[in-house]
């Protein structure tokens, strides 16, 4: 987890343990993480902008963000922004979105995955720490900006926007699709996730009013990139058996909390072609106490394919 004042920590729900993964950069104190997420790979990246923990410098009010590898190296791998929030990696596991909330627009910063039409000479970097590209590609309208983040298994990406008291649907490709708004005017809508039945449906905070509300997404949300288990010719396959050659698609599969493996006849990805308008106006408050606690899930992430 992100905190402002401690760096990153890891909490163990077995041993009830809480323990500092990392909290300095170079011997000098975090400005303030904010929101992190993981690549297929098992390295983390998370965001620190400035000015909201403990070591923020009144000279440099930059923020960054940073790489955790799964083999404990720190490494800055952005810097410069206005005001870094949050971050998701894409389903396909080779792009990194990052919001800047002061500069209201959102960058995707493609990993160095190799020769691409736009850059033939371009090495492979397995460790996924530097970019091909970094782009500003949506530029959020109003007087908000990008907070929390999240994808969907088709790779739309959903941002909830404080200061506008909601949350907007993202393409693949960078356009806004629509807004949800939350229905009582809170416009300190700072933090969401994907939950409830087939892990479909959006739960989203009204931070100044300490309200949860929630609406059913067109398609469920992403549980990864990786540690998705498929079945494929009648057998058990977990990402990454399938060696380094092969290549990752995101595929998603219903799960029971109470087995181990698929359920026989479970749904494998899924076709729902909902009109946003339908959904967007079931807007339904909710009690904090009722969010979770559901006994069928959506395992989303990558799995080897070919």
């Amino acid at each position: 987890m992100a905190t402002r004042h401690r760096g990153i920590l890891v909490y163990d729900p077995q041993t009830q343990e809480l323990k500092t993964l990392v909290y300095t950069y170079r011997n000098q104190m975090f400005k303030g993480p904010n929101d992190l997420d993981f690549d297929a790979e098992g390295n983390l990246f998370f965001t620190d902008p400035w000015g909201t923990g403990p070591g923020p410098n009144l000279t440099d009010q930059t923020g960054a963000v940073y790489q955790y590898s799964r083999d404990g190296m720190l490494r800055k791998v952005m810097d410069s922004g206005l005001f870094p929030n949050g971050i998701a990696v894409s389903p396909d596991d080779t792009l990194l979105a990052v919001g800047d909330f002061r500069g209201g627009r959102i960058w995707y910063s493609t990993f160095q995955n190799g020769p691409t039409m736009g850059c033939p000479q371009c090495p492979k970097d397995p460790s996924h720490s530097t970019f091909s590209s970094v782009k500003a590609g949506t530029f959020i309208p109003g007087n908000g900006g990008p907070d929390g983040m999240h994808y969907d298994v088709r790779g739309n990406l959903w941002v909830a926007l404080f200061g506008l008291g909601g949350i907007v649907q993202i393409n693949p490709r960078g356009i806004i699709l629509g807004f949800v708004p939350i229905p009582n005017d809170d416009a300190a809508t700072t933090n969401f996730a994907f939950g409830g039945p087939d892990n479909q449906y959006i739960y989203v905070m009204g931070a100044s009013t300490g309200t949860f509300w929630r609406f059913k997404a067109p398609y469920p949300g992403l549980i990864g990139p990786g540690e998705c288990a498929c079945r494929r010719n009648a057998r058990l396959v977990r990402a990454g058996s399938g060696g380094s050659g092969g290549r990752c698609a995101h595929l998603c599969i219903m799960m029971d909390d109470s087995t181990a493996g698929p359920q026989d006849g479970g749904t494998v990805g899924h076709s729902a072609d909902t009109r946003f308008g339908a959904w967007s106006a079931r807007n339904t408050p909710i009690a904090p106490k009722a969010v979770g606690n559901r006994r069928r899930r959506w395992r989303c992430g990558a799995a080897i394919s070919g």
